[in-house]
């Protein structure tokens, strides 16, 4: 592994029922880089190889609400994203 990367996987679900939320869309960006995925079959996403620093992250699914965070990525990490997504009865 490049131990000047990390490595970064994890799955978006429902976060009352804990579905997996096939085709959600995930977004890692800072000043410098933006990586960006859609979720597979359940929910599932990884990113490999980016550059360590401190990311702002956005994730999203049609009827459910925008989760807005930011994470620290260090060089030669392996980090696992479990990311629940709410919406409104």
């Amino acid at each position: 592994m490049d131990t000047i990367t990390v490595n970064v996987n994890g799955k978006i679900t429902d976060l009352y029922n804990k579905f997996g939320l096939k085709r959600a869309y995930i977004e890692l960006k800072n000043s410098k880089n933006s990586y960006s995925k859609t979720c597979g079959e359940n929910g599932e996403f990884k990113f490999e190889h980016i550059s360590s620093g401190k990311y702002k992250i956005v994730s999203n699914f049609v009827g459910y609400y925008q989760l807005r965070d930011s994470i620290e990525l260090k060089s030669g990490e392996k980090v696992e994203l479990k990311i629940g997504l709410g919406y409104d009865d």
